[in-house]
């Protein structure tokens, strides 16, 4: 009777532990299924930012997620099949998690002005690229279109003069060496992708719509001709530098709730998988067989501790 007391006392344990390692098992599927989708749907940026900055982060971050679902399901494993070697084997994952995971988040909220710097000294030299380099052409039109921003910086227009794309489309046919006049209606300022698109009321997601192209890239009395002048409603004025910055700002403090919740759980499963092994180190009931011979003469299943 004594025994079963002790072994009913591991219970709530097991359950609590076993909810938390479902729990971070499921963020760590969460986190490892959003970075594949960046991974694969966002691979142009790496032309942008370099691949060096981006796929590191990246990788460093879907290794984590691996490695969380991994330690999830050993962590559910221990609680629910008590052993000495997945019990270690927990805690030391568990552990290099915590650090890496601690690391990783203080590491982007302390540091986002080292990074966009890096962002900026990449986009400074992949930029005058635009038009010959396909891929880095790609990658800037779809950025532009989805920040909805133009060039680096704000009101940033006249960074497309240092561009291949400026001296390919506003070149003279017969004089190579120079650009067709600024007042021509082929003399285009920017690209399409810089042209606002209009929303649609009902989803709130951009259209493949423009309000106006022809005055988005080419208008005489203000941007993007001339830098100050009437509004162009048709143009945008935002730099991509300036809006990445922005976001990277806006959301480090977001990364870093994120980051601390998951210390948090992956400390309580470390707190609860020790209680569990200390539970069991006093209650050896792992080390209990069953004798047959006792069935035989009471109706009652008994057990015998084998010390």
């Amino acid at each position: 009777m004594h025994t079963n007391k002790k072994t009913n006392a591991n219970i709530p344990s097991r359950i609590i532990g076993s909810l938390l390692c479902l729990l971070i098992t499921l963020f760590g599927a969460a986190l490892t299924g959003f970075i594949g989708h960046i991974l694969i749907a966002f691979e142009y940026i790496s032309e942008i930012f370099g691949r060096y900055i981006l796929f590191g982060g990246i990788y460093v971050i879907l290794t984590c997620g691996v490695f969380t679902v991994l330690i999830g399901l050993l962590g559910f494993f221990s609680f629910i099949h008590p052993n000495r070697c997945t019990s270690i084997t927990t805690c030391v994952g568990l552990v290099i998690l915590i650090i890496t995971t601690t690391c990783t988040s203080v590491i982007v909220y302390m540091y986002p002005k080292t990074m966009t710097n890096l962002i900026y000294y990449r986009m400074i030299k992949t930029f005058p690229n635009y038009g010959q380099n396909m891929q880095i052409t790609n990658a800037w039109d779809i950025m532009q279109s989805n920040l909805r921003c133009c060039a680096i910086h704000n009101r940033g227009w006249s960074d497309y003069n240092q561009t291949v794309w400026y001296k390919l489309t506003n070149a003279d046919i017969h004089l190579h060496e120079e650009f067709i006049p600024r007042t021509n209606l082929y003399y285009h300022f920017v690209p399409v992708s810089c042209c606002l698109t209009k929303i649609d009321g009902l989803t709130g997601f951009p259209l493949q719509i423009y309000r106006n192209k022809k005055r988005c890239q080419n208008w005489q009395y203000g941007p993007p001709t001339l830098q100050d002048g009437p509004h162009n409603d048709a143009l945008y004025y935002r730099g991509c530098y300036n809006l990445l910055v922005d976001y990277i700002n806006a959301y480090a403090e977001y990364m870093l709730g994120m980051g601390l919740t998951a210390v948090i759980l992956l400390v309580s499963i470390t707190v609860f998988l020790l209680l569990l092994r200390a539970e069991l180190r006093n209650n050896p009931t792992d080390l209990r067989i069953y004798d047959t011979n006792l069935l035989k003469n009471n109706q009652n299943n008994y057990y015998v501790d084998n010390k």
